[in-house]
């Protein structure tokens, strides 16, 4: 046999040789899936080789409005609030981004469970029952203020829709709004005594901080402000007047760092701004004559106490 059989018979073995190491442990171009991934280091979605993502990478999911809502109820713990759960996640959420108030227009701003106002209670943040105080802020204003048309403004206090406006029940002072977070849609803040601006109404979509209305100028003490769950139900007949469900938490507990400072920079805290449970349950409030939601039961003398406000300095 000459050297040139000898190469070509070493050839064939080498191609055979490779051909099987394919077959037993190598790639099979023709029936393995590629796998598509969130490259971090490009931002994008390209192919990726399997084993090749370090094991102590994290998974970068795309942030939605829909993927907020379910993650906020997958896992934790749920509190049930007379047959509506919510989770503790979305009850924690941090969603209050702006300042519903230009504090330069405010002169002070009732506890969380005050006596001042109308009784105004229900569910608390841990499914207990509440009742005789005013589980919500009013912002009241300066008298060089009252009456004044288009004057105290009222902002947006994240991004987020208008999902509620009591417009068609024409009240003489003013309009209950609610608007709901993109970032927790399980939650609203409703605005009381409020006249939105021409073009904003229920379904518009409103950003952070966006100028959406003014008090109204017949409501002479100012407006309130409540924080709380959307009743998934909604409308839902006697049980709820508006979309929220009837479980309150001060908006003081739901700021930014950001929007807290703004407050703490006119001597108003967490701390001053929002009653104990065990204090008021001790020390609870007298509505004179009330025997429903909205009927005259204020207290003038509770409104007047200096121990229901938090005055802006």
């Amino acid at each position: 046999m000459g050297v040139k059989p000898v190469f070509i018979l070493l050839g064939v073995a080498i191609v055979i040789a490779l051909v099987a190491f394919a077959y037993l442990g190598g790639y099979h171009p023709s029936t393995q899936t590629q796998a598509t991934t969130f490259n971090q280091n490009t931002g994008g979605y390209g192919t990726a080789l399997p084993n090749t993502t370090p094991s102590n990478t994290t998974a970068i999911v795309p942030t939605t409005t829909a993927q907020s809502s379910q993650s906020a109820n997958v896992g934790g713990k749920s509190i049930d609030f007379g047959g509506i759960s919510f989770s503790q996640s979305e009850l924690d959420a941090i969603t209050i981004t702006s300042n519903p108030a230009n504090l330069s227009q405010i002169s002070q701003v009732s506890l969380f469970r005050s006596c001042a106002g109308h009784d105004f209670s229900g569910y608390d943040f841990n499914g207990v029952t509440e009742s005789a105080r005013s589980m919500k802020h009013y912002f009241a204003i300066p008298s060089s203020l009252v009456g004044a048309s288009h004057a105290v403004q009222m902002f947006a206090p994240f991004n987020g829709t208008i999902v509620y406006d009591s417009k068609v029940l024409d009240y003489p002072n003013g309009d209950q709004v609610v608007l709901k977070p993109d970032s927790d849609p399980a939650m609203g803040v409703e605005l009381f005594h409020i006249d939105l601006l021409a073009g904003i109404a229920v379904g518009t979509h409103v950003g952070s901080g966006q100028l959406i209305g003014y008090k109204n100028a017949s409501e002479y003490s100012g407006f309130d402000v409540a924080y709380g769950p959307l009743n998934p139900s909604y409308p839902c007949g006697g049980r709820c007047q508006t979309p929220m469900e009837n479980v309150w938490d001060s908006i003081f507990n739901h700021m930014t760092s950001g929007v807290l400072a703004q407050y703490a920079a006119v001597g108003i805290t967490q701390d001053n701004a929002i009653a104990s449970k065990e204090f008021r349950d001790a020390n609870p409030c007298n509505y004179p004559n009330e025997t429903s939601y909205g009927s005259s039961g204020v207290n003038a003398t509770e409104w007047s106490d200096p121990r229901n406000w938090a005055i802006v300095r």
